[in-house]
């Protein structure tokens, strides 16, 4: 387990304190009597939304000053299909297994195995 955090830790640019944070972190809610990722997922989700809603509204604030030489402000609906564009399980799954993340995970549901598989696939085929 030592192995596997050392090499999460590296795949990831970031030392964990805590082994069992990192275990959590890794542990789908299909592996019963442990403590699964969702507490994590839940803030994580909030987090990545929060860093990808101001990467957009700064690149958007941007691309209208070059078009328009002022800065606008887009609709929050505009905003909101943007970030839901870029941050979804499809664009997640991708990152992970281009990262080979999906090699420490620890899960017991068999359609998310072949989830990861799928994404794993077309990695690799994107890396070719």
């Amino acid at each position: 387990q030592q192995q596997q955090q050392q090499q999460v830790e590296q795949i990831l640019g970031y030392g964990f304190s805590s082994g069992c944070a990192l275990s959590q972190a890794l542990t789908h809610v299909s592996v019963l009597g442990v403590v699964s990722y969702q507490r994590l997922e839940f803030l994580g989700d909030a987090l990545l939304d929060l860093m990808v809603s101001g990467w957009l509204v700064d690149k958007l604030a941007a691309a209208l000053r070059q078009q328009h030489g002022a800065a606008q402000v887009y609709a929050p609906a505009v905003l909101t299909r943007a970030r839901a564009a870029l941050v979804n399980n499809t664009n997640l799954g991708r990152a992970a297994a281009a990262a080979g993340l999906q090699h420490h995970i620890n899960a017991r549901s068999r359609q998310l195995c072949k989830e990861m598989r799928k994404f794993a696939a077309a990695a690799a085929a994107a890396a070719a």
